[in-house]
């Protein structure tokens, strides 16, 4: 059976020793010298736009950035340990940024399983964790009307950076027709025990500011939460319909930025979501019902958290579903299913014992079926890995045995160890080290 491994490292930053970071005003600006050249970024609501510059007279640089296909002026000037930054009519008082901890040059992954703890305990997923970080999660089923397997994953980093997978949120809202709940009370029939004129909570009109507030009522860990930006994801929803035509889903994608403090540190968390809501349910009260998935959250404290966001996104991608294992989840889906049509719904705790069965009775695949799981999950894949692509330029490469790796520009250099890890390196390795080690060539 063909295995896939995808694994994603660090896109490498092309910058000097000499690199330096400026932030306020909600702008950011690095700066790199090279010889009598400056190169770096103006970062604005979460868009990077390249930089160019040479010194000038009095300690100042002249220059310009490229922003949506124009090209801007700008001079800058040291103040202090600052940076006074002119474009147009606009002035940037910016404040240094101490350099986040320095990349290795190398990484080393490991190969980690996710287990379903409900159906026998059996591998469900795979992802690959860079050696040091710490690994937590599995699936479980879900207690409630909506049956269905839901990952609870964690990866951190020493210095507190963390890849998250979180169940999806199934929430709804009841509004009692005011017309209705104004004859219940004049005829004496109205019981607040059973009758409520608003419950649950309303759908999001800004998807943003939702999580916001979700966050602050269901996290006492953190404070001082606020939005950052926010984009809708129109090109992954059109990639999404041409690949899956009417079985497309017809939720939105949103990409959600957030920062807040924990422990006195301020913290940056990027939320990749999918948002589905169901047409509203009209009678005497109007029922809204709607769900929030996550593809993946990334975070980590703000001030290296753009440095590092390429590593976060490629280890959130390196996890792959177990073909057994779904196929298996879809039999058990399918058995929940027409158990509700045939009696009365069961307890949930009733369906563990059946998902372990279903588990044993399908623990073997025939090609056939293995044939067919490839066919579905390729549109999957190919979107997943589209949305991603969009975000940072990755090249793959496969091995003598058929796995594919997925490396980023800036680790031209790949190594296989024995016990089935991989070594990405920026510089080819020399003979003492690449000893034990299988080097990968591009295809």
């Amino acid at each position: 059976m063909e295995r896939h491994f995808f694994i994603a490292v660090l896109l490498a930053l092309a910058t000097s020793a000499a690199a330096q970071s400026f932030q306020g005003d909600g702008l950011t600006v690095e700066l790199s010298a090279a010889g009598d050249t400056i190169t770096g970024h103006v970062t604005r609501d979460g868009a990077r736009f390249p930089l160019t510059a040479k010194p000038a007279a009095g300690g100042r640089m002249d220059g310009t950035f490229t922003a949506n296909g124009s090209s801007f002026e700008f001079t800058a000037t040291r103040d202090g340990d600052g940076l006074v930054f002119r474009t147009g009519t606009k002035t940037y008082r910016l404040k240094a940024v101490a350099a986040p901890a320095a990349i290795p040059d190398t990484l080393t992954f490991g190969r980690v399983e996710i287990r379903d703890v409900h159906m026998d305990n059996r591998v469900s997923h795979t992802m690959y964790v860079p050696q040091g970080w710490s690994f937590k999660g599995g699936v479980h089923w879900s207690e409630g009307t909506i049956v269905y397997p839901q990952k609870t994953i964690e990866v951190v980093s020493p210095d507190g950076y963390a890849v998250r997978f979180t169940p999806a949120l199934y929430l709804g809202y009841s509004e009692m027709d005011p017309n209705f709940a104004m004859q219940l009370k004049q005829n004496g029939l109205w019981d607040p025990r059973q009758h409520q004129e608003r419950s649950g909570i309303p759908p999001p009109t800004d998807i943003g500011q939702f999580m916001v507030g979700f966050m602050q009522r269901n996290n006492p860990a953190i404070s001082d939460v606020r939005l950052v930006d926010q984009r809708r994801d129109r090109d992954g929803e059109e990639a999404m319909k041409k690949a899956m035509g009417d079985a497309a889903p017809s939720g939105q994608l949103h990409v959600v930025n957030v920062e807040y403090k924990r422990n006195g540190v301020a913290i940056r968390e990027e939320i990749n979501l999918q948002y589905y809501a169901s047409p509203p349910v009209r009678g005497p009260s109007t029922l809204w019902q709607y769900m929030i998935t996550t593809d993946a959250i990334v975070s980590g404290p703000a001030e290296g958290f753009a440095a590092k966001k390429p590593l976060l996104y490629g280890i959130a991608k390196s996890l792959q579903t177990v073909p057994n294992w779904d196929l298996c989840k879809n039999n058990v889906l399918v058995a929940i299913q027409n158990a509700r049509h045939q009696a009365n719904m069961q307890q949930i705790q009733q369906w563990g014992e059946a998902i372990r069965k279903a588990g044993q009775e399908y623990s073997k695949m025939s090609d056939a079926q293995m044939k067919s799981w490839k066919e579905q999950q390729k549109v999957d894949d190919r979107l997943q890995r589209d949305r991603i692509n969009r975000i940072y330029d990755l090249y793959t490469v496969t091995d003598t045995e058929g796995n594919r790796i997925v490396v980023p520009l800036g680790y031209p250099h790949l190594y296989k160890t024995n016990d089935g890890k991989f070594i990405a390196s920026k510089q080819q390795l020399s003979h003492t080290q690449a000893q034990g080690l299988t080097p990968v060539e591009a295809n």
